[in-house]
């Protein structure tokens, strides 16, 4: 049996711009076990930390 390390269920997030939303995740779910390695990749300022 693998262990979770990180775990999300369902997530969602919208952002309003212009009074208008925009779904950029619906019920997301991810499942990274203990035993790996993950990294998340992307141009300064598009929202890796966010």
């Amino acid at each position: 049996m693998v262990r979770s390390g990180f775990l999300l269920e369902n997530i969602c997030k919208k952002y309003l711009v212009d009074n208008k939303e925009h779904l950029v995740l619906d019920n997301v779910s991810l499942n990274i076990s203990s035993e790996e390695i993950t990294v998340i990749l992307g141009e300064s300022g598009c929202g890796k930390t966010t």
